[in-house]
C-alpha cells in the first residue's frame, strides 16, 4: 500500500485484483459492503464508485438505486459506455420500480446500449419496455419502443425485423392524432426503404414525414425527412439535389 489522499491505496491495479481475487466469495461481498455502508454517508461520492461496491455486495436495491444516478451523470457528460453500464446494471433490478418507472429505466438502458454497439442488450431491453408500456396501455411510448427496436435490429443486420418494427409503429401511432412521434416513425421507414434503394417509397414516407414535423415543429425530424427527399431526388436524377444536400447540411450544423 501507499498513501493517497487522505488514506492509502494499492501500487498498482493488478496487487488489488490479486488481492481481492483470493479473497472468498462471502468476505468479498462482506467488506465491499462495509465500504459501501461508509461511502454513503460521505458527500460528493462518485456515484459510479457506489454502484461498483453495491454490485460487489450483491445489494440490489442499492445497485438500482445508485446506478440510476450514475447513469444519468454519465449520460449528460456524454460517457454513454459508462452510462450503458450503469444503466444495464440498475436494469437487472428494474423489477423493484412500478411498471412505468421500469419501462422508462429500460428504455433508457437500451438507447445508451444501443448507442455503444451492444445490440443483444438493447433490443432485449426494449422489448421488455415494449411488453410493459402495452401493458400499461401506453400507446405512443409503444410505437417509440417499435421504432427503435427497428432501428437496432437495422444495425444488427435484421433488415426484416426492422421494417416489421417500424410498420408496427406507424399502425400503432395512427390509431392516435396526428404527433412528433409518428413523424419520427414516417421518418425512420423513409430511411430504412431507402437503403434497400426503394427510392419511391421513401420520397413519400419522407414527404409524410416532414409535413408532419413541420406541423409540431420538430426540427430534427424534419431535417432528417429532408435529407431523405434529396438523397431519393439524387437516386431519381434530381439536378439540384446535391447542393439541397449540402445546404442541409450546412443547415444541420446550426442544430
Amino acid at each position: 500500500l501507499v498513501p493517497s489522499g487522505d488514506g492509502v491505496a494499492f501500487r498498482h491495479e493488478v496487487l488489488r485484483s490479486a488481492v481481492e481475487d483470493a479473497l472468498s466469495p462471502t468476505r468479498r461481498a462482506a467488506m465491499h459492503a462495509r465500504v459501501l455502508a461508509v461511502l454513503e454517508g460521505q458527500p460528493g461520492i462518485d456515484p459510479g464508485r457506489l454502484v461498483h461496491h453495491a454490485r460487489g455486495a450483491g445489494d440490489g436495491p442499492a445497485v438500482l438505486r445508485h446506478g440510476r444516478v450514475a447513469g444519468e451523470d454519465a449520460a449528460r457528460q456524454g460517457a454513454h459506455r459508462e452510462a450503458a453500464d450503469h444503466l444495464a446494471a440498475a436494469a437487472a433490478h428494474a423489477h423493484l420500480l412500478a411498471d412505468d418507472e421500469r419501462a422508462s429505466l429500460l428504455e433508457q438502458a437500451a438507447q445508451h446500449c444501443y448507442l455503444v454497439g451492444r445490440y443483444s442488450e438493447a433490443l432485449d431491453a426494449w422489448r421488455s419496455a415494449l411488453a410493459l408500456r402495452d401493458a400499461l396501455g401506453h400507446t405512443e411510448m409503444v410505437g417509440n419502443d417499435l421504432r427503435w427496436m427497428s432501428r437496432v435490429a437495422w444495425w444488427s443486420g435484421d433488415r426484416g425485423e426492422a421494417r416489421r418494427s417500424a410498420a408496427r409503429a406507424i399502425e400503432v401511432l395512427e390509431t392516435l392524432p396526428p404527433s412528433e412521434a409518428l413523424a419520427h416513425a414516417y421518418s425512420h421507414r423513409a430511411r430504412l426503404a431507402l437503403t434497400a434503394h426503394h427510392v419511391e417509397e421513401a420520397a413519400e414516407g419522407a414527404a409524410r414525414a416532414l409535413e408532419l414535423a413541420e406541423q409540431f415543429g420538430a426540427t430534427e425530424v424534419a431535417m432528417m425527412a429532408a435529407v431523405t427527399i434529396a438523397i431519393a431526388d439524387a437516386f431519381r436524377g434530381g439536378s439540384d439535389a446535391i447542393a439541397r444536400l449540402e445546404s442541409l447540411h450546412e443547415e444541420a450544423e446550426q442544430l
